[in-house]
């Protein structure tokens, strides 16, 4: 069975019964909220300033110096055309803040590359950041304050299950209290146990310029898909504000082979170079997954309205938080 939109994960399918969407959990993706199924598995990414973020658990005061050290040497050692290594330089803002600068490659004239580290000890939660700025010393000099700041000032330990009151954003155990507009942006994706085949994924970015609307986009069908749209049905479209973002709504349901797929978009272009008014993307789909066999699973939901009634449980929910945007 083919759709306009594809996947690939391996997954076991099951017989299709009635479910209810039961207890659910609140996650702080960014500034938003979005409440799913208490035992969704997340997987997300995150960047805050263009800096790519990433969260490493279990990681005592040895194993976090380590992998300073580590990288530290893996940069002195990488070749650099003009300067003989990629590696610049490293501060050390406190025991547990750490920045290392290198070239961005092994011919870069123009570009560094920043490795910040920050880490928790009480919780061994390691956070590291990478990013790139121009190569110059005036640049390296604003960037060695704004990481200083950030790394030591802003940036925290945070347990997934806090929503945090103040202005800032959150990322995988962790919260940033900054609210200036920057190039920030969420990724996630959750799986669904006792909905097999279901995928949500929800995107966020700050945007320059606003994209083209969804529904006008959808509005033509692209060549040589004529034979799969002739099986899909629409079970809704239109316009849909959701807790105040304005956006656009695409239900589609396709039938082949005996079984059923839902592929449910909601999209908000947001406002050019707004943190409080990013691009939002919520999406559902039951093609992500195929069987043993390669085959996409039926959709586990008995009827239309039910996958509506599901959608609508998760999409309710995404919201602002509240004190997200300092004032």
């Amino acid at each position: 069975m083919a759709f306009l939109f594809g996947g690939g994960i391996v997954q076991e399918g099951i017989a299709k019964e009635h479910r209810t969407v039961g207890a659910q959990q609140t996650h702080c993706l960014g500034r938003y909220l979005l409440d799913l199924p208490a035992d969704a598995r997340i997987e997300a990414k995150f960047a805050f300033a263009d800096a790519e973020i990433e969260t490493i658990r279990t990681v005592d005061e040895a194993g976090y110096r380590q992998r300073v050290e580590a990288k530290e040497r893996e940069l002195r050692d990488s070749p650099h055309a003009e300067t003989g290594s990629q590696f610049v330089g490293r501060e050390d803002f406190d025991p547990h803040h750490v920045s290392l600068a290198s070239w961005n490659g092994p011919n870069s004239r123009r570009v560094y590359r920043y490795d910040m580290y920050a880490y928790a000890p009480e919780q061994q939660v390691l956070f590291k950041l990478s990013g790139q700025g121009n190569a110059t010393p005036r640049a390296r000099s604003m960037a060695s304050d704004y990481q200083q700041a950030l790394l030591t000032g802003s940036l925290r330990y945070r347990p997934n299950n806090d929503i945090p009151r103040e202005p800032g954003f959150c990322i995988d155990s962790g919260f940033i209290a900054r609210s200036t507009v920057n190039k920030e942006r969420v990724t996630a994706d959750a799986v669904l146990p006792r909905y097999p085949g279901v995928a949500v994924r929800f995107l966020s970015y700050v945007t320059g310029t606003p994209d083209v609307e969804l529904l006008e986009r959808s509005s033509s069908i692209p060549p040589g898909y004529e034979e799969v749209a002739a099986r899909m049905k629409t079970l809704r479209r239109g316009t849909r504000e959701v807790n105040g973002a304005s956006g656009q709504e695409l239900l589609i349901r396709a039938d082949s082979e005996g079984k059923t797929a839902y592929e449910f978009l909601w999209e908000s272009q947001g406002q050019a170079n707004s943190i409080e008014r990013p691009f939002l993307s919520l999406r559902l789909s039951t093609t992500e997954h195929t069987d043993g066999r390669g085959e996409v699973i039926d959709a586990p939901f008995a009827s239309d309205d039910e996958a509506i009634a599901f959608w609508e449980g998760v999409l309710s929910t995404l919201r602002l938080r509240s004190g997200a945007v300092g004032r």
